[in-house]
């Protein structure tokens, strides 16, 4: 029965683990969202960026439409 408690506390901190590095990536798009939604419209660089991340299926249509929704936003917020 011990070397069962054992197998299992090492499941758990394995999936321990991973729960950590899937919060990590979360964090990381969220941030790469917000760097987008920051950029949207503000240079033709970044609306080429946009667009070719959405053309290699990086981004899909409901990232583009919070970074479309949210620069909206902040441009009706600064007029």
């Amino acid at each position: 029965m011990n070397e069962a408690n054992k197998t299992i506390d090492e499941l758990e901190d394995k999936v321990s683990e991973l729960q950590k590095i899937v919060d990590y990536f979360k964090e990381l798009w969220k941030k790469f969202i917000e760097f987008l939604q920051n950029k949207f419209f503000s240079n033709d660089k970044y609306d080429d960026v946009i667009n070719d991340l959405y053309d290699e299926d990086i981004l899909d249509e409901n990232d583009i439409e919070i970074i479309q929704n949210n620069s909206k936003d902040k441009d009706d917020f600064e007029r």
